[in-house]
């Protein structure tokens, strides 16, 4: 199969070497914003005797050079290179990979997005996606915009299964790989993404009327009705994101697998879904795996943008929006919070051995195997290893 000009058009993707002058120079300025001498000049090596092949070199590769926005929203994807395809000459499977910066391959040697620099060629390599789809055999398509909320990528998820519809059946096998991160990043002080993510995604499939779409509240809300915490409006909020994911999961016509992973938190529960694999431990966590310290040895907040706690605080708790008592049950939860940010998120999060605010590349070659071997969805367990030395 190839990629055919109504799946291109709808994804609003363009073959790499076919970008309008416009969009070539912007594509170029941000590939060549990095200076020179920072990029490899050959593979990456992994280990001994360990490197990582032009995996695209052998397919078409389709780009979204420039943001064009979510629909609804009159904001703009300021970033580069955000959304791609992979066509290989022989692939029999295909793997969407949905998520924000740390699925985008953000701080990738030149990669710096906040300042509009890409490595595009050498990131599309070296991020999860890639290796997992090596191993895998697969074409694949990466949606992941720096930053992003989780209802917002969400909605690209609903997008992408719609431009694919027609295609799935010509794949041996389809999988996917959903990122979920902060819930905060969507202003809860006003806004409810489920009704968000419903009322966008509906253009793109086909979503039956929920009430449950409209009921959710915001976090000053939820609060106001007593006996609940911000861990609880975390928790709900994870339990709306799954819930929704499944409604898009259900428009897929053919068999699939799906893994569901986080950057930032623990898992609030368990959820049951055949097709559906949760990775129970985050990619901040695994760091203090590798470091040795055990799986259980930090906790990780449920809420730490510092911003949004500081705006929520003065905003709510301080003009006095709460009663005093459930005023102060809030400041003693924002105040733990905060404690926790400090002494135990930050310190990971600057872990320079393996990232510094997002992951290196070996990192990212580490982490799609470990996610591989997590799911069963490569057999050898004890020698996967082997299906990327070559």
């Amino acid at each position: 199969m190839s990629i055919t000009n109504n799946l291109k058009e709808i994804l609003e993707l363009q073959k790499l070497d076919q970008l309008s002058n416009l969009d070539r120079a912007y594509y170029e300025v941000c590939v060549n914003n990095e200076p020179i001498e920072t990029r490899p000049t050959g593979p990456y090596f992994t280990g001994p005797g360990m490197h990582v092949y032009d995996y695209t070199k052998d397919g078409e590769v389709y780009v979204r050079s420039r943001g064009i926005g979510y629909p609804n929203t009159s904001g703009y994807d300021p970033y580069p290179n955000t959304d791609y395809f992979i066509k290989k000459q022989k692939s029999k499977n295909l793997l969407l990979c949905i998520g924000e910066s740390w699925t985008y391959g953000d701080s990738i040697t030149g990669v710096k997005a906040i300042n509009n620099q890409d490595n595009f060629r050498y990131r599309i390599e070296h991020v999860f996606a890639c290796h997992m789809a090596r191993i895998l055999n697969c074409d694949y398509y990466v949606s992941a915009i720096p930053g992003d909320a989780i209802h917002l990528y969400t909605i690209q998820l609903a997008k992408a299964v719609a431009c694919f519809k027609d295609f799935f059946h010509t794949y041996d096998n389809v999988y996917i790989v959903f990122q979920l991160t902060e819930k905060d990043r969507c202003d809860f002080l006003s806004r409810t993404p489920l009704k968000q993510m419903y009322e966008d995604s509906k253009l793109y499939i086909d979503i039956p009327h929920e009430d449950k779409f409209y009921q959710e509240k915001t976090l000053p809300e939820f609060l106001k009705e007593g006996n609940n915490t911000i861990k609880d409006f975390c928790k709900q909020a994870e339990q709306n994101y799954m819930y929704f994911l499944q409604i898009i999961l259900k428009h897929i016509p053919v068999k699939h697998k799906v893994i569901c992973w986080q950057n930032f938190h623990h898992w609030h529960q368990s959820y049951n879904d055949e097709n559906i694999h949760i990775v129970k431990t985050p990619w901040m966590h695994y760091t203090n795996l590798l470091e040795g310290k055990g799986q259980n040895s930090v906790e990780l907040p449920d809420w730490f943008n510092r911003d949004n706690i500081t705006k929520f605080y003065k905003k709510f708790v301080m003009r006095g929006y709460f009663d005093n008592g459930l005023a102060g049950t809030i400041r003693k939860e924002v105040h733990y919070l905060t404690k926790i940010i400090q002494e135990n998120w930050d310190p990971i999060i600057h872990n320079e051995r393996w990232h510094n605010w997002h992951p290196h590349e070996l990192y990212h070659f580490m982490w799609a195997l470990y996610m591989l071997n997590d799911s069963g969805w490569i057999k050898d367990s004890e020698n996967f290893e082997r299906e990327i030395i070559r």
